[in-house]
Formats: structure tokens, C-alpha cells, sequence
């Protein structure tokens, strides 16, 4: 299911399980939880407490900037187990860094969020490989 933006997720997966015929609920998977705003992050959190529904979220923690999402920070704030999946850099190394690229370049300022409009891609980074890249790119973001 989709939920909107400022949507209650509580309700609309109470809502979603009842006219799907999904009663009783026992796990809610969701993704790209980093897009959430906190107060749904509240949502599935009375969802699990109150209604004793299991909830597993993924996502980002951090943007291309190494800022917190704002969704990811009030998970963390509320979460009873937090798990990293490894992810690996270009080098091989384990990656830390979640990087925007424009083209061929690494781009360490803009909108926190570019889904519409300009062509962007993103690429896990290493701590080393994420300041080569800033270096290269004439910013210091960390360091």
C-alpha cells in the first residue's frame, strides 16, 4: 500500500487491513522509511505499542549531505532494535556514505530530496572514498 504525505499511517493500515480482509495483522514492512515524516513515525509506533502489530522499517539514515532525514531521526529516537545492512563501496570496503551524483560528478549541496527533475544517481561511499570525493569535488562536507 501507498500512503500519502501527512497521511496517519495508523489509520490507513487499520483502514487497508479491514477492506482487504487482512484481520488479524501481524507485520508491517516499510520502505524508504527515511521519507516518512516523524509524526508517522509516531503513527507506527502506536501501531506496534498499542496495537501490538509488528513494524520493520528500512531506510536511509542519512542524506548525500550526511545530514539525518528528519523521518530517520525519529526512528531512531523510538526504535526498539536497529540493524545496519551492509552495503559495499567501489573500493570494496564497507560503505558508510550515501552519495549524489549529477552526471559524472559527486554533488555535496542541494534539496535534501531530487526525485523530480534533474537526472540524479547515487552511489554508496567508504569514509576514504567519500573525502577523495569531496577533495575532487572543491567542498568539505566532513573533515
Amino acid at each position: 500500500m501507498i500512503a500519502g504525505a501527512g497521511e496517519d499511517l495508523r489509520e490507513h493500515v487499520q483502514r487497508t487491513a479491514d477492506d482487504l480482509g487482512l484481520r488479524p495483522l501481524h507485520c508491517v514492512l516499510v520502505d524508504e522509511a527515511q521519507f516518512l515524516e516523524p509524526h508517522q513515525i509516531d503513527d507506527l509506533f502506536r501501531l506496534a505499542k498499542d496495537d501490538g502489530i509488528s513494524v520493520i522499517c528500512y531506510g536511509l539514515r542519512t542524506d548525500f549531505r550526511t545530514a539525518m532525514f528528519p523521518g530517520a531521526a525519529r526512528l531512531f529516537e523510538l526504535a526498539d532494535n536497529v540493524e545496519k545492512l551492509p552495503t559495499m563501496c567501489r573500493c570494496g570496503s564497507q560503505a558508510e556514505f550515501n552519495c549524489r551524483r549529477v552526471g559524472e560528478h559527486f554533488v555535496f549541496e542541494g534539496e535534501q530530496v531530487a526525485i523530480d527533475g534533474t537526472e540524479v544517481t547515487y552511489m554508496s561511499l567508504c569514509g576514504p572514498c567519500f573525502m577523495q570525493e569531496q577533495r575532487a569535488a572543491g567542498v568539505r562536507v566532513l573533515g
